[in-house]
């Protein structure tokens, strides 16, 4: 079976629209990308060296 990663990246300018963002993406955009893309996993990473990333957001998920 033929493995691919497909990365993107998403700067959210206004850190008042981070957490609807999140959730948006976690409840709706990734699993409706996986099923459009028929992709059995799919995982959310953030970088923890990207300065776009708020100060002390280490998270990984």
């Amino acid at each position: 079976m033929p493995s691919a990663f497909f990365i993107v990246r998403a700067i959210i300018t206004d850190p008042d629209k981070r957490a609807a963002f999140d959730r948006w993406y976690e409840t709706e955009h990734l699993p409706d990308a996986a099923k459009a893309f028929g992709i059995a996993k799919a995982w959310r990473f953030w970088s923890l060296d990207d300065p776009s990333l708020p100060p002390g957001d280490v998270s990984v998920r």
